[in-house]
């Protein structure tokens, strides 16, 4: 009987060993998969930086924060993206909460999917609000 006892608890305990180890791997490719968004995320702003209309710059403070944000919001940089609330395109702009910021700039919702205005949009909600506005502000590291 104890050596069956001693089996099991041999079993159960290599099985937990195995789990960890799984885990472990799993979470080195989340982060591996993380880190290869926040990289793409990058180098979409820093051609988008050069490429806004009226030669408008992303601010600083985005281009350093931003990344993580695109990340967590849009990770394929989708801009025709449109999430279960309705948000839109690379940044994931609510067209709702947004709509009178639309009209003062002249934008329709059909804007948002161009990622050169959804980006002037987000910097101009960014400015107002920093990342206040975008649900995944805990994403920043």
């Amino acid at each position: 009987m104890r050596g069956c006892t001693w089996g099991m608890a041999f079993s159960l305990l290599l099985w937990a060993l195995i789990a960890v180890i799984v885990m472990g791997l799993c979470s080195v490719a989340s982060v591996v998969a993380e880190d290869e968004a926040v990289g793409h995320a990058r180098s979409a702003l820093d051609y988008l930086d050069g490429h806004l209309p009226g030669g408008q710059r992303i601010p600083p403070a985005m281009m350093r924060d931003g990344p993580y944000i695109l990340a967590c919001e849009n990770r394929e940089l989708d801009p025709w993206a449109v999430s279960e609330t309705g948000d839109i395109g690379v940044w994931q702009i609510s067209a709702y909460w947004q709509r009178e910021r639309l009209a003062r700039m002249g934008l329709t919702v059909d804007d948002l999917y161009d990622p050169h205005l959804n980006t002037v949009i987000a910097i101009a909600i960014f400015e107002d609000r920093g990342w206040g506005a975008w649900s995944c502000k805990g994403a920043l590291r």
